[in-house]
């Protein structure tokens, strides 16, 4: 019977709302409905969303799986591709994208603490979950991280040496520009609900970072990510002493987009927080 209701919700005609596409569905959950992120933080508590069986669909633990997986293969990714030297950017930017349509229904495909915190602030995500989030995404960093390093058996050199300097700054602002830029873009493909339905979310979060890494991999490392940030870190990629400029720049990118998404996405305080 679950199979038939979602089948006949999906095949429905959409009805023109404020000039938006949305599905005739219960009022509660219209616009938002079908979004990714929302959809999975809905489930545990709303048993109308397709699917949704009250405390016992996707319980906490698999949540934190699929965010240990998914900033596993980033992690990995990044690494080995980084060490070898083939197409970094892409190889980044299209591993996100298909990890963010894996684990997307299930944990929000969040694999970095900077957008973690930008959906906890935007109101979708508890504070408490958005810290085992960050637990999770670590040791999937640390794992992928040891793992890279076992493939190659340890690069020699750090490819990255501590930001000192003038170069520390444009370190701090490079890290901070593109992690702001990638948590708005989750923000407002994957959680807005002027963009719910829609299916290139994770094309635009893979290509927002391939961007970046083609743009400053050279001067910073293009982590954007603290957990990618302790990955090169343990792969020797990049300085430990730098560890610290991934974690601050990529935090405070992910709080400034959370405060600058509710200015230009107002409409998005009225749905209701989970």
């Amino acid at each position: 019977m679950a199979t038939n209701s979602l089948r006949d919700v999906h095949n429905s005609r959409p009805a023109q709302v404020d000039g938006v596409h949305a599905r005739r569905t219960p009022p509660s959950l219209t616009s938002h409905r079908f979004h990714p992120i929302l959809l999975a933080l809905q489930r545990d508590a709303d048993p109308d969303v397709p699917g949704a069986h009250p405390s016992t669909t996707w319980p906490p633990m698999r949540k934190y799986i699929t965010e240990f997986i998914g900033t596993f293969f980033l992690v990995l990714t990044v690494v080995l591709s980084v060490h070898y030297n083939v197409l970094p950017g892409l190889a980044i930017g299209a591993i996100l994208m298909v990890m963010v349509y894996m684990g997307g229904a299930i944990s929000g495909g969040h694999y970095n603490p900077g957008v973690s915190l930008g959906v906890a602030m935007r109101g979708k995500l508890s504070y408490g979950e958005m810290i085992a989030y960050w637990i999770a995404q670590a040791l999937g960093a640390i794992l992928a991280a040891l793992i890279g390093w076992f493939l190659v058996a340890r690069p020699g050199t750090v490819g990255i040496g501590a930001f000192t300097g003038i170069n520390l700054w444009r370190a701090l602002v490079a890290e901070f520009v593109f992690s702001f830029g990638l948590v708005l873009t989750v923000l407002t493909t994957a959680t807005s609900v002027r963009t719910a339905g829609n299916s290139y979310f994770g094309l635009a979060i893979g290509f927002t970072v391939g961007a970046g890494v083609f743009a400053v991999g050279a001067l910073t490392g293009a982590a954007f990510n603290s957990a990618v940030g302790l990955g090169v870190c343990i792969f020797g990629l990049s300085a430990w002493a730098n560890l610290w400029v991934y974690i601050v720049a990529n935090l405070i990118g992910g709080a400034v987009a959370a405060a600058v998404f509710k200015v230009i996405s107002p409409e998005d305080r009225e749905v209701p927080a989970v």
